[in-house]
């Protein structure tokens, strides 16, 4: 294990002596340079959690805050700007209307399958397919007005944008009757209805909430001077 943001000063003399047959990137936040990526016998690969050429960049979660057509992930070769290289492997699947956490788990195998591809056609020599630029989408990180949820809006634009929040780290944020909350998880009511942004029930760590169209059910944390203890998520419990 090395743990540096130095790549040409401490790791490329690491990893040359180390003579790696190849380069496996994920969720590695700094650009990794040329004279690492041509290191390896058989090149440098990059795994991104969305389907290239849409959400490049740091924040690939705003497929579900969005609501994005499809959901996925992508193998692709290293190129000099971010996520831009020439695809090995891809899988997606067209995003539901309600997006919950028992989606999850179907991304995480599609990662785990573009990882596998990807690199058996790295290794076969396949230059890959090249990414049309006309169709990228930049993925941004949240801005702070973008972490808090607006109950105006329909149950399931709130439920997808819990789940994007959450994944990116659990930062969806909420304000009830005065009071901040840190939210990890929508759940939609069926058949039933309230204000918008109003409490119609509270139950142990989860509030009932009238939207938009109807009401979901929060599970939530209070937020202490704006911060709220640290909790993994699914991403990073995937990624461990």
């Amino acid at each position: 294990i090395l743990v540096t943001t130095r790549l040409n000063e401490v790791a490329e003399p690491l990893i040359s002596a180390l003579k790696p047959d190849l380069i496996l990137s994920f969720s590695f936040p700094y650009r990794i340079t040329p004279e690492v990526c041509a290191i390896p016998t058989f090149g440098s690969v990059n795994v991104h959690p969305s389907v290239l050429p849409a959400y490049r960049g740091p924040n690939p979660m705003r497929q579900f805050y969005d609501g994005a057509p499809v959901f996925g992930s992508t193998t692709h070769w290293i190129a000099p700007d971010y996520d831009t290289g020439n695809v090995l492997s891809a899988q997606s699947a067209a995003l539901p209307d309600m997006v919950t956490q028992d989606i999850v788990p179907q991304w995480a195998d599609m990662i785990r399958n573009t990882i596998s591809d990807g690199l058996a056609r790295a290794i076969d020599g396949d230059q890959g397919v090249p990414q049309d630029d006309k169709q990228a989408v930049y993925a941004a990180p949240f801005s702070e007005a973008e972490k808090w949820l607006d109950f105006s809006e329909p149950t399931h634009i709130i439920q997808r944008k819990v789940l994007g929040l959450d994944v990116c780290g659990g930062i969806a944020r909420a304000e009830i009757n005065g009071q901040k909350f840190k939210v990890s998880q929508a759940d939609p009511i069926a058949d039933c209805n309230g204000q918008a942004g109003a409490i119609i029930a509270k139950e142990q760590h989860k509030l009932v909430v009238g939207t938009g169209d109807g009401a979901v059910r929060l599970q939530v944390q209070p937020l202490a001077h704006g911060k709220s203890i640290y909790c993994p998520t699914p991403l990073e419990q995937l990624q461990g």
